[in-house]
């Protein structure tokens, strides 16, 4: 009998670009403070996959966006940080609207070229 209690996140979100750049987020919770990501988030409820990723991103940038195609899905094995194994599911987000803001939960949200994220 496998007694492996890890516990399994579904990891939600995307790449969203414009004009050649794209939106990172910088995390305010402790497991993650002060590092720079896309921005993501759990599954919740009875969310698809794409209807999660859709809203993370919302959440988190203040934009609106159209999801455009599933980018990748990528696995992340437990760390002692998280305490828990991920499936990532990531996609290509065009904006249709709203202006880039930073939510209370998260330091600082900005756009950035791929040569000043490098």
């Amino acid at each position: 009998m496998d007694n492996d209690k890890t516990k399994i996140r579904v990891i939600v979100g995307g790449l969203v670009v414009k004009d050649g750049k794209f939106v990172i987020v910088q995390e305010k919770k402790e497991s993650a403070k002060g590092l720079w990501n896309l921005p993501l988030g759990k599954l919740e409820g009875n969310e698809t996959i794409m209807e999660g990723a859709k809203r993370e991103i919302e959440e988190e940038t203040g934009l609106r966006v159209e999801l455009k195609h599933l980018i990748g899905i990528y696995q992340i094995p437990k760390t002692l940080r998280s305490g828990y194994n991920a499936t990532e599911f990531i996609y290509l987000a065009q904006v249709i609207g709203g202006e880039l803001r930073c939510p209370d939960d998260m330091m600082a949200v900005k756009w950035v070229t791929p040569e000043e994220f490098g």
